[in-house]
């Protein structure tokens, strides 16, 4: 799920590690000041425990 107003998006969703990186990514790529909402993301144990995922994602996609 997505809002935008005109500089700032806000970004929530699952697959932390794909979707919600990816499009915080390209949002910040294009001028856009970017909310990652800390518990509006989710995803499952994979390589790394999900909790670890979603705390490096917190930390450094949202500026």
């Amino acid at each position: 799920m997505l809002h935008r107003s005109k500089e700032n998006i806000t970004v929530v969703g699952v697959r932390t590690e794909y979707c919600v990186d990816t499009t915080c990514r390209r949002a910040l790529s294009l001028g856009y000041q970017v909310t990652l909402i800390a518990d509006g993301h989710t995803t499952i144990d994979d390589i790394l425990p999900a909790k670890q995922i979603i705390e490096h994602h917190n930390i450094n996609l949202s500026k």
